[in-house]
């Protein structure tokens, strides 16, 4: 499901000031500095607030410049982010509460937090020393208290921006088809209770959506070790200054994430929601078929990257194949048994509610010519069902699982479902390749006799991608002797029927993993060896025999080169206890 962010808006940051202003005047109170004295903030990323701006402080009555004799605090406010809480930012997962959610269709907004580092330099100046001295010493009293860490809790907003307003009115367009009820009514029944409208005293007119959102536990630490021992004078204005740091954390919203299906009661969502993912994906499988270049030295080798992208790319593709490219369908085991290696996001025919698609359409990728012959000669009567067919095509849609016969294949390769569908979450056909064979139903392995040609199509799928879900083969645990005897099924009643051919090319196909072929060849050899023979006649398997005895005989220990401490105290006891004849 893709998920697409937008940074919060220059006003969003004002408004975050409110919270960070809260914070201030707080620290003010806890440093014991009168209430009169005029507070103003400063942003690195914002403009200068005295105490008097909107949503700042009530404290003083006036909101004249700073005169030169005047009590006042000054906060100057830099951020630096904390690399150390990356992971706890991953917009893929929507552990922050959402500020718009329809789980009808699954479509949720929700903020993006970043955890940064505050740090606020407090400039304290007042015409009295004896002031600033006094602030000074009771900051050092709080710390021999335990009392140099505050905590915080504050307010602020979030404004949300055009763009997720347009959002919600897009999904709101494609629902309301089957859901009608005025756009009004659709954001109130599914936006967060504390949203609000926010207005401009200048221009009541333009007014915003807003959500409330509350900061909570923030603590917060005086820096005591960095206050200067001595207060600092200054001539010019005779005054005096302290210089107070304070250090805390907030975990701040930076941007709202949109998350969407890219299917919504059955209607596509627009392009400009969907561009960006097949774009990205078009660019990886162009990367994966490019010719590899070499490096511009001359000397031959690669470079370090595309000595990596052939790492990546060249040695195998990740499954599944979602088709079209906008989608991102991540399942890759249906059935246990079986791998998902190509899924088609498709609609629902709105008149009877069962046609889905046709196999002859299904740009930019066809299935193959021999494929689509071993269906139409029968094989579209198996597929459907799981474990009575090496391939199987299988029906998922969103929030329900079908784990039955529940697609048909018509003579024109029209595939429909047997029960009505809803219309609400999007529906795909999945095309599954059967990794464990022995799980297979009993009529299976007859019906691939008589048909060498489909389990050779199958084979060579099964080869390819059978390191492509090594952590799915791991959790199934397929013994060695079993899936082998499988295959050796095939080779011997292709030796029986003198199909010579079919051996050839079973061992062409199946020598495309070295670690298979070696195992197949080494179990022939030891426990077939009238097979091996047979096989090897019409083959290379020959080529790929490892000799796998490993046991050594401990009467004659002194004759390896290598041997383990276990072998030498047996060998050095038998000596001992036992007669040399």
């Amino acid at each position: 499901m893709p998920s697409v962010c937008t940074s919060l808006e220059e006003t969003n940051r004002s408004i975050l000031n409110e919270a960070l202003y809260k914070i201030i005047t707080d620290v003010v109170k806890q440093l014991g500095i009168p209430g009169d004295t005029i507070i103003a903030m400063k942003n690195v990323m914002e403009i200068a607030k005295t105490d008097n701006s909107k949503n700042v402080s009530i404290q003083s009555q006036d909101n004249l410049p700073t005169t030169t004799g005047q009590r006042r605090v000054v906060a100057t406010i830099t951020e630096d982010y904390d690399e150390d809480y990356v992971t706890s930012t991953i917009v893929s997962q929507a552990d922050a509460a959402p500020i718009f959610r329809d789980p009808h269709v699954d479509v949720s907004v929700f903020p993006v937090y970043v955890m940064s580092d505050i740090q606020i330099s407090f400039q304290i100046t007042s015409p009295s020393k004896t002031e600033l001295k006094r602030i000074r010493d009771n900051i050092r009293v709080r710390l021999s208290q335990g009392r140099n860490i505050l905590h915080h809790e504050s307010d602020y907003n979030i404004i949300i921006p055009k763009v997720v307003e347009d959002f919600i009115a897009d999904v709101y367009d494609l629902k309301q088809r089957f859901f009608p009820q005025t756009l009004d009514e659709y954001f109130r029944s599914n936006a967060t209770k504390t949203t609000h409208l926010m207005t401009d005293l200048s221009n009541p007119g333009n007014s915003r959506i807003a959500v409330r959102r509350s900061l909570r536990m923030i603590t917060g630490t005086l820096d005591v070790s960095a206050i200067p021992e001595q207060i600092e004078e200054d001539s010019d204005t005779n005054t005096y200054k302290l210089t107070v740091p304070y250090k805390l954390k907030m975990e701040l919203p930076r941007e709202l994430c949109m998350k969407y299906p890219v299917i919504i009661c059955n209607k596509i969502m627009p392009t400009k929601y969907l561009d960006f993912i097949e774009e990205d994906r078009v660019k990886t499988r162009e990367e994966y078929s490019r010719n590899l270049a070499y490096h511009g030295t001359g000397d031959g080798s690669l470079s370090f990257f595309e000595a990596h992208r052939q790492m990546s790319y060249r040695i195998q593709e990740k499954l599944p194949l979602n088709l079209p490219f906008f989608d991102m369908f991540p399942e890759r085991v249906g059935h246990r048994g079986y791998g998902i290696v190509t899924s088609f996001l498709t609609t629902v025919d709105e008149a009877d509610k069962r046609t889905l698609m046709n196999l002859r359409e299904t740009g930019p990728y066809e299935f193959d010519d021999d494929f689509i012959d071993y269906l139409l000669a029968g094989e579209r009567d198996y597929v459907v069902n799981p474990y009575m067919s090496l391939f199987y095509f299988g029906l998922h849609q969103d929030g329900v699982h079908f784990d039955n016969n529940i697609l048909t294949i018509s003579p024109t390769l029209d595939v429909k479902s047997k029960v009505d569908l809803g219309l609400i979450k999007p529906t795909r056909i999945t095309v599954s390749v059967c990794l464990d064979p022995t799980c297979l139903y009993d009529t299976v392995k007859p019906r691939m006799m008589k048909n060498k040609d489909l389990f050779l199509f199958w084979l060579s799928e099964y080869i390819r991608g059978i390191n492509n879900f090594k952590h799915e083969l791991s959790a199934l645990t397929i013994p060695d002797n079993s899936l082998y005897r499988f295959f050796l099924q095939f080779l011997h009643d292709a030796v029986l029927k003198e199909e010579h051919d079919f051996i050839r090319k079973f061992i062409d196909i199946f020598s495309l993993d070295n670690l298979m072929i070696e195992r197949l060849s080494g179990i022939m050899y030891s426990n077939t060896p009238k097979l091996y023979k047979a096989v090897a006649k019409h083959s290379d398997l020959h080529r790929f025999r490892v000799d796998k005895n490993f046991q050594k005989n401990y009467m004659d220990a002194d004759k390896y080169l290598m041997r383990t401490v276990m072998v030498s105290r047996v060998q050095a006891r038998r000596k001992t206890e036992l007669p040399e004849t």
